[in-house]
């Protein structure tokens, strides 16, 4: 009797040491904040706009066990439509930064954030939205793919447009961002993921295109 309670006891301390000692899940956790500008094209009962925007992201990910905490500056590029009765928008927002971990390892960022309905909660300068996020993150100890939420707000004011046919907003927004970070091993030449949504892909594309000549403005 007294061997079967000694071994029940060390049972239950085992279970609660593994349940103490058990590794935090993978996850990344970063703030967005970011300036730019949107300008806005009207074509009967639709809008279009185009977002540029440069973005400073801070947080961390935690993978294999191990935490790191990160800072690093992007450029957000991107395009969406909507409709003239409340100036949503819908878009697929490009993000491509560089910056650093608290241990000074470089550490890159590359992907999207959708904005859903990103509308007006007055007549013209700010609103809120939320959506998802795809992001490949690379760092000297591998590359993961993190997909998440994203929720955010922007505010900002109408000014005099470089083209009298558009409407132009600068303005402020910032993002929570929440997600799962998987192990990525591309292919042989695969620089982003093919199962990204078509629309996101074009964007990096374009955002490629823009800073070809030199730095982004």
């Amino acid at each position: 009797m007294t061997k079967r309670l000694l071994a029940g006891l060390v049972l239950t301390i085992c279970s609660i040491y593994g349940v103490a000692a058990a590794a935090a899940p993978d996850e990344f956790i970063a703030e967005a904040e970011g300036t730019g500008k949107a300008v806005l094209w009207f074509f009967g009962q639709e809008v279009t706009a185009d977002v540029r925007a440069r973005v400073a992201l801070s947080g961390t990910l935690r993978v294999n066990g191990a935490t790191m905490s990160f800072a690093a500056e992007a450029l957000a590029v991107g395009s969406g439509s909507g409709n003239t009765n409340t100036l949503a928008v819908d878009a697929w927002v490009a993000v491509r930064g560089e910056g650093k971990t608290e241990s000074g390892a470089p550490i890159t960022l590359e992907g999207g954030i959708s904005v859903d309905a990103l509308a007006p909660a007055t007549a013209s300068t700010s609103g809120q939205g939320t959506g998802r996020f795809l992001l490949l993150i690379t760092t000297p100890d591998g590359r993961w793919i993190v997909e998440g939420e994203a929720a955010g707000s922007a505010t900002g004011a109408f000014v005099v447009p470089a083209d009298p046919n558009t409407m132009e907003l600068d303005g402020a927004g910032s993002f929570s961002l929440s997600g799962k970070p998987q192990p990525w091993a591309p292919a042989p030449g695969t620089a982003l993921p093919a199962d990204w949504p078509a629309k996101l892909l074009a964007e990096l594309v374009r955002q490629a295109a823009l800073t070809a000549g030199g730095p982004p403005r």
